[in-house]
């Protein structure tokens, strides 16, 4: 009889054991189930930040497009143009004289 008391005794506890892993699981599916709804809000949020940076870089675009229109500007752009091919005719002979010393 005092075999049995014991074994009871032992269920019982393991039993209270089984429960309370039981809590903790609950609560950790709980927390999952946040996190999960936050990863979701996240990408969400993410897609519509991704759009409006879409929709901003195209508007940018746009307003070059027409600032480059500009004759002011057009003229600056040309100059600048002519300045980087010199620079450029300029560099080529400076390193073909390098390469004579050579």
């Amino acid at each position: 009889m005092g075999k049995i008391k014991q074994l009871e005794s032992q269920l019982s506890d393991k039993n209270s054991e089984i429960e309370g892993l039981h809590e903790k699981l609950e609560k950790q599916e709980d927390k999952n189930s946040k996190l999960k709804n936050n990863v979701a809000k996240c990408k969400e949020e993410v897609k519509h930040l991704n759009e409006r940076i879409s929709h901003l870089s195209k508007d940018i675009s746009d307003r070059n497009k027409e600032v480059i229109k500009i004759p002011e500007y057009q003229n600056i752009i040309e100059k600048l143009k002519t300045y980087n091919d010199l620079c450029r005719k300029r560099m080529g002979e400076m390193d073909g004289m390098l390469k004579d010393k050579d």
